[in-house]
């Protein structure tokens, strides 16, 4: 079974798991004149798309992938284990486009990165 994933800790991966969540929370601004956001005052996210890679060989693992899904602010992203990738640390990127003010045409993009996934073999 996965470990319990705090934000500032691993999230270890054993043969068998699946459907392991890793939320990204996205903050916006609590005014036009602040900054104290992620996204701009009055930014809404369009779309987004999710991407993993193995960090040690570089190469795209989409298979740690098993579904994703998106929640008012949050972007969750489920993980599970597969026996066709090797063992070692997966990085986790979530690409999001926001409409800014709700205007399809002014758009921001947005990286959001996770790198302390770690798959066990055992």
């Amino acid at each position: 079974m996965v470990d319990n994933f705090s934000g500032s800790k691993n999230i270890n991966l054993q043969p068998n798991d699946s459907y392991i969540p890793l939320v990204m929370r996205i903050t916006i601004a609590s005014a036009s004149t602040v900054n104290d956001g992620f996204i701009p005052f009055g930014s809404t996210l369009s779309s987004f798309t999710v991407t993993a890679h193995n960090g040690e060989t570089n190469t795209s693992s989409t298979n740690i992938i098993v579904d994703k899904t998106v929640s008012g602010n949050n972007i969750t992203v489920y993980l599970g284990h597969t026996t066709e990738l090797q063992a070692g640390i997966y990085h986790v990127t979530a690409t999001g486009v926001f409409s800014i003010n709700g205007d399809a045409v002014r758009q921001i993009t947005r990286q959001m990165d996770f790198n302390r996934v770690i798959m066990k073999d055992r």
